[in-house]
């Protein structure tokens, strides 16, 4: 018996000795994807080995890793929309990283002019991150974001397919995914759970958050199993911006007038400044935003109506006149530091949001069947 135990022993340690050195003959693939001409990112891109299921996609930065490279010849190939296919020859060795920066140019297509505007440019990298991505995803590139006259972030997760909104004053304020409650929703700021803000649910009020503070938008629409349970609608996940290369200002002013109550105090003003230190390894990024704006309604309610017989002419005995004055306050505030490594980031997102709502309802009732008038 103890023989026996002694071998099947050897054998468990020589397979484990086998598997340990055919992981260890593996190599790595890694680099940076770019634009050709503006050495710009390319986030989404698809980097695969002809022949093979080997592959990867490039993260938010442009960076790919191919590990677990069996050694031998291959040809890699990089795709992306909107640029010409790139294909190259690698030979690697075993243990060995090859590093290999891929710089992708433009795709020429001979026709009509056709004039691409920066939100075009922006939304075709987050159709390349759609593509890559291993769930049904949908993402709004920063560039949508900035151009789009959004109220706030919940309008501009409104206009993806497969989301409506709880609107308040006419303004969104939850989504609804998949025609799931808001509350099955989960919200998250570069990854990172919200705190719920309903009062009787786990739901998210969206409205306070000011859109000229995101970079991106995702929207997972089918949990995988590595996700949390929590969210079964799904889950939107709100990227917050990043200082970009060299000194940054941004300022947007806006000043609306009110028809309904005859005013011109409606406002919004946004502010941002950003900048690179130390060969651009450390970025600093802030932004405050300030809203202020009169969202009142009049509304016409509890009609009842009364007819005599088929042939009579339908009248009205009862109408409820409703003049609502809303007052909306938004604060919010971002700050973001960012440490770029060669292989990795480490960043510190802050956030600030705060909403007040005050409401006023005069209700006005006419009951013309017992002449009554409150």
């Amino acid at each position: 018996m103890y023989k026996k135990c002694s071998i099947l022993l050897l054998v468990v340690l020589s397979l484990l000795f086998r598997i340990g050195n055919v992981s260890a003959r593996t190599g790595s693939i890694s680099g940076r994807v770019t634009d050709f001409e503006t050495g710009h990112a390319l986030p989404g891109a698809n980097i695969f080995l002809k022949g093979t299921s080997i592959g990867t996609a490039s993260n938010i930065d442009g960076n790919y890793v191919i590990s677990n490279v069996p050694p031998g010849r291959y040809e890699v190939i990089a795709r992306y929309i909107g640029y010409e296919s790139l294909t190259f020859t690698i030979q690697i060795s075993v243990d060995e990283k090859i590093k290999y920066d891929i710089r992708m140019k433009p795709q020429v297509v001979e026709g009509e002019a056709v004039m691409v505007t920066a939100q075009a440019e922006g939304q075709m990298q987050a159709i390349n991150q759609q593509l890559s991505s291993r769930t049904i995803k949908n993402i709004v590139s920063k560039k949508q974001i900035e151009e789009l006259p959004e109220a706030n972030a919940a309008e501009a997760v409104g206009r993806l397919p497969g989301v409506s909104l709880e609107r308040s004053g006419g303004e969104g304020t939850k989504v609804v995914i998949r025609g799931m409650a808001s509350k099955y929703s989960l919200i998250q700021i570069d990854g990172v759970n919200m705190t719920a803000t309903g009062e009787g649910d786990r739901s998210t009020d969206l409205s306070m958050i000011s859109p000229y503070m995101l970079d991106g938008i995702e929207l997972t629409k089918s949990v995988m199993a590595n996700q949390e349970a929590t969210a079964t609608g799904g889950i939107v996940n709100f990227r917050i911006k990043k200082a970009p290369e060299g000194l940054t200002f941004n300022a947007i002013a806006q000043g609306g007038y009110n028809s309904l109550r005859n005013t011109y105090q409606d406002f919004k003003v946004s502010a941002g400044v950003s900048n690179r230190f130390y060969a651009n390894l450390l970025g600093i990024y802030a932004q405050a935003d300030y809203e202020e704006k009169d969202a009142g309604s009049q509304q016409l309610g509890n009609v009842w109506f009364a007819q005599e017989n088929e042939n009579a002419p339908v009248k009205t005995n009862h109408v409820q006149l409703m003049d609502i004055f809303r007052n909306v306050q938004r604060l919010g505030g971002a700050m973001v530091l960012d440490f770029a490594l060669p292989s990795t980031v480490i960043k510190s997102s802050n956030f600030y949001s705060r909403i007040k709502r005050e409401e006023t309802q005069n209700t006005n009732t006419y009951d013309f069947g017992n002449r009554a008038f409150q």
